[in-house]
């Protein structure tokens, strides 16, 4: 499970996840349990889910001027699948959470937002340098 969180091309244990949050969700360990989720999660996209989305618009500057815009819109584009597939896995793992423990802790809303706000918190320079030309 955890794994499957920073490297989506594992796959989840999911059953055995299940069976821990059922033994989890008897005791007061609940909250703790998203939070070391929402961490986990964090830390996972902090250094291998943004550095890996960030890397495919770095050679901007190096591509031809004609090549520009075809160049761009392929790389934004792979750059938003992996993102987009990234936070899929770690919405299923979410889903489970919150089944598991609770819709009061709003898992899902919570993984999303950091997903989005840890992917966009350090916006490389080159970026600019690629959505202010094309």
């Amino acid at each position: 499970m955890v794994q499957s969180i920073s490297n989506p091309g594992l796959g989840s244990n999911a059953e055995s996840l299940k069976s821990n949050l059922k033994v989890i969700s008897g005791s007061e360990l609940s909250e703790h349990a998203v939070a070391w989720f929402l961490n986990y999660s964090n830390d996972a996209v902090s250094r291998q889910i943004s550095p890996s989305f960030w890397r495919y618009l770095e050679a901007y500057s190096d591509v031809a001027e004609e090549e520009k815009s075809e160049w761009t819109k392929q790389n934004i584009s792979k750059a938003l699948d992996l993102a987009s597939s990234s936070l899929q896995q770690q919405l299923e793992i979410a889903k489970l959470v919150s089944a598991s423990l609770g819709s009061e802790y709003q898992v899902e809303r919570r993984c999303q937002a950091n997903f989005t706000a840890v992917l966009f918190a350090n916006v490389p320079e080159h970026f600019y340098e690629v959505s202010c030309k094309d």
